[in-house]
């Protein structure tokens, strides 16, 4: 992830990605439910975080890549939500 955003969902997501998603779509990405506005906020913090994972672990292959979740986030969605629950998610 490079320019981490947070949607109305109070999620973060790549802004790219997001702003893909929500170009033919009003829902969120997470859980599916209408979103109240498309606005999308920096996430200066998520972005720390991101950064911090990345010098914490040089040169680790982001098996997501393709996703607009980074590798960072998918640990910490499967550390909150479970396993099987973000596999399925992520499967779409």
């Amino acid at each position: 992830m490079i320019d981490p955003v947070m949607a109305a969902d109070g999620h973060a997501y790549e802004r790219t990605a997001i702003e893909r998603w929500l170009a033919t779509k009003s829902t969120s990405p997470m859980t599916g439910e209408a979103l109240e506005h498309t606005f999308r906020s920096p996430s200066h913090m998520v972005r720390r975080q991101i950064r911090e994972w990345q010098q914490a672990h040089p040169g680790q292959e982001d098996e997501h890549s393709e996703h607009p979740f980074s590798a960072l986030a998918v640990a910490l969605l499967r550390k909150s939500m479970g396993e099987d629950k973000v596999t399925q998610n992520l499967r779409g």
